[in-house]
């Protein structure tokens, strides 16, 4: 899975402090994998992972990541 390096930093500057956690307890996915998946610049991403991210940053906050938004 791609994903816009614009959207992980948006991610990381929505997302509560225990994000990770919260995404580690609902995948099943080690925290660290979780940490690093959000964190690094890569080819291809946890589609488990970012898929969970973009739905709990809906449903805690009520936002989502647009394309071509800048802000």
């Amino acid at each position: 899975m791609k994903v816009d390096a614009r959207e992980l930093v948006f991610i990381r500057d929505n997302a509560p402090k225990n994000f990770a956690a919260l995404i580690s307890d609902t995948t099943g996915v080690p925290r660290s994998t979780v940490n690093n998946e959000l964190s690094r610049i890569k080819r291809s991403y946890n589609e488990e992972v970012i898929k969970e991210a973009r739905r709990l940053l809906k449903v805690i906050k009520g936002i989502a990541y647009e394309a071509g938004s800048q802000g």
